[in-house]
């Protein structure tokens, strides 16, 4: 060890933008009996060329190894320097032309243990700071008791400091190995505890550089969470101090607070930020002195847990009508999201419409339709618009001819369905509800429907040649069934209820909705998306007074219960004396809420569209439910769905089977 030497170590690692101008600055110090260690961590950038041209200085020499993280290379360092004193730089950064000679001074005057400095991150201040002939203004602070420093701040860099070797060597302390934050602070604490007094110096020598990819400005990955919780483990047990004294809070309110941040900035959509988490920051934050660190490590090492069982999970694409205003489509969307999310978070809707037109125009025509439509239309468009909201859907929206040529890369399965995606009438039945753009292991069919018995002619090439490279595929009817077996010659399709009937009453509860105008208690809920003969209108009317009863019909212009969007539907569903409708979904919803319900044929249909209604009461034994065609009876209006639940609860479990084997997702 040399009296008076000072060793600079710098780790290097793909700084190529910034290392000249940093050792150029060295090179200027004013001290000049100075050592300095480069350990290139393995870069793979042209930083070796630049340190190259430095060799030629004698005092500075080179250490390469394999990359092995910043802790490693300074521990290196540490082993190679020969100095009395030691100095970390890092290579993106400039110190003042006199950094080095006033640290110096200060720690020999001073007679202290360790010296640090002011810093910027403004080039400026740290030259008009360090290189004049400022007088130097130094403060100490002394120990108290048990050596232990109090009400003193201490930042947890290195690179603003000096230390002496002496007591790195004897105590020796090191930066944790393979930790990519905070390796600093443990540094820097773990000296502190073995100093007698430190000094401070106002002036600002050392010009930090803030990078967006930089170990603290770089983003709030899970490594990084848990570094720092490493990093505080180390030193709470190796730390031996007294927790009452008032350097140890304050070194706990800063693990805290920094930890706390992390979580805060983590995406909302992350299971580590939730409603119950972000009540739990807010008392972490206001009772700190109170909480146990260790056990608030413990709780965030919970959460990093679950986050990682998250980020392993797959990643679905859900491909479906986006129709914002159809009750029926918009309640088959949110159901199989909520289903395929017993699975994984990393589920989404990728929307399928025109791109132009929809990312131009949507917020306009929304203002328009707000300015210019009756009220009962606006009213539904915005009941509609706020369930759409519980949709999760993807940034990426597409058309026929705007498909992202990587779309495939972003997800791990793409799931078709459910409601009529399959649907020629409907100008359904495209490449993207084929899946066409995806490999065939990552296409799954799930519920989806062609709403009617037979296909077009013209429709059958095109849909064989895409059905035969499905992994699995699943309808809603067995007139599906038929139309894919007839088409492909495939054995495995399964005929599945409709994603709707999988989610509980108590799942469908949670997003119900009392309509504002409901005024009674008892009333028929009529949904027809056909025509309402005059004929029915008439016998539901007499049904209704002999009852005493009001008539609700939601889809009537001129009628309140028109702006009726999701939610309300669910509660009108729940709470109907009875439902009468020719509405598939009107007719399962009655079913999961207990309600009698009367099915309807559609009068008006040149296209028969009755096939998914024929699939759901023949598979519940519900064909009492049909409507005579001549008058409402008791029996319409007694119900018993005990049978028909346990077929149900059957059917939840089949397809749970047939989404785990689909997904590769182990019971």
């Amino acid at each position: 060890m040399c009296k008076n030497l000072v060793s600079i170590i710098i780790p290097i690692y793909n700084v190529e933008e910034y290392l000249e101008e940093c050792l150029n600055s060295l090179i200027k110090q004013t001290y000049k009996k100075i050592e300095i260690i480069l350990i290139d961590d393995g870069s793979t950038d042209k930083s070796s060329n630049i340190y190259s041209q430095f060799l030629k200085y004698k005092n500075i020499k080179i250490i390469k190894q394999k990359n092995q993280g910043v802790s490693n290379a300074r521990n290196n360092g540490i082993k190679e320097a020969k100095g009395e004193y030691i100095i970390f730089v890092d290579p993106d950064d400039i110190v003042s032309d006199r950094f080095v000679e006033i640290l110096v001074e200060s720690i020999e005057k001073s007679n202290t243990d360790l010296v640090y400095c002011g810093y910027s991150n403004k080039l400026e201040d740290v030259y008009l700071s360090g290189n004049g002939n400022n007088n130097l203004k130094i403060k100490s602070a002394k120990y108290v008791e048990n050596r232990i420093l109090k009400n003193t701040y201490i930042d947890g860099y290195v690179w603003n400091k000096i230390f002496k070797s002496k007591i790195i060597h004897d105590n020796n302390i090191k930066f944790p190995d393979k930790i990519t934050i905070w390796e600093d602070l443990y540094f820097v604490i773990k000296y502190i505890e073995k100093c007698k007094s430190i000094a401070f110096i106002s002036n600002k020598l050392y010009f930090y550089r803030l990078r967006n990819n930089s170990a603290v400005t770089g983003g709030n990955d899970l490594k990084k969470i848990k570094d720092k919780c490493v990093v505080c483990e180390k030193l709470l047990n190796e730390f031996n101090i007294n927790n009452k004294i008032d350097f140890y809070r304050d070194l706990k309110r800063i693990y805290v607070n920094n930890l706390v941040d992390f979580l805060y900035n983590l995406p909302s959509d992350s299971m580590l930020f939730n409603n119950y988490l972000s009540e739990r920051i807010v008392f972490i934050r206001n009772n700190i002195t109170k909480l146990s660190l260790k056990n608030f490590i413990k709780f965030i090492k919970i959460q990093i847990k679950y986050k990682e069982m998250r980020d392993k999970m797959k990643k679905i694409g859900i491909l479906t009508i986006n129709d914002d205003t159809n009750l029926g489509n918009r309640l088959q969307n949110y159901a199989v999201q909520e289903i395929l999310k017993k699975f994984t978070d990393n589920v989404e809707t990728i929307e399928n419409k025109k791109v132009k037109k929809l990312q131009n125009t949507r917020t306009f025509l929304g203002n328009i339709v707000k300015s210019i439509s009756p009220k009962p239309f606006y009213k539904r468009y915005t009941k509609f618009a706020k369930f759409n909201k519980k949709i999760k859907t993807s940034k990426i929206i597409i058309d026929e001819n705007n498909i992202p040529k990587d779309l495939k890369d972003k997800y791990d399965y793409f799931i078709t369905g459910s409601d009529q995606v399959w649907n020629p009438n409907f100008k359904r039945l495209t490449s993207i509800d084929l899946l066409s753009f995806a490999n065939s292991e990552q296409k799954i069919s799930f519920s989806a429907s062609f709403g009617i018995n037979e296909l077009p002619e013209n429709k059958k090439e095109f849909t064989k040649k895409n059905l035969e490279t499905f992994k699995a595929i699943s309808v809603r009817e067995d007139a599906g069934k038929k139309i894919v077996e007839d088409l492909t010659g495939r054995k495995d399709v399964q005929v599945l209820v409709d994603p709707t009937m999988l989610l509980t009453v108590e799942d469908w509860d949670k997003v119900a909705k009392k309509p504002k105008q409901l005024k009674t208690d008892k009333y028929i809920l009529n949904y027809f998306l056909g025509e309402l003969s005059e004929k029915r209108k008439v016998e539901i009317n007499r049904i209704a007074k002999e009852n005493n009863c009001e008539v609700i019909n939601i889809l009537d212009k001129n009628s309140s219960f028109y702006c009726t969007g999701p939610s309300e539907f669910l509660y009108l569903e729940k709470h109907a004396f009875l439902v009468c409708t020719d509405s598939f979904h009107s007719s399962v919803f009655a079913i999961l809420y207990n309600r009698p319900f009367i099915v309807f044929s559609r009068e008006d249909d040149t296209v028969p569209m009755n096939s998914r209604i024929e699939t759901l009461i023949n598979k519940f034994n519900l064909k009492n439910r049909e409507y005579n065609g001549k008058e409402i009876t008791k029996e319409n209006l007694n119900h018993d769905y005990t049978e028909a639940y346990k077929i149900l609860e059957e059917e939840r479990k089949k397809s749970i089977k047939f989404l785990r084997q689909a997904l590769d997702i182990e019971e």
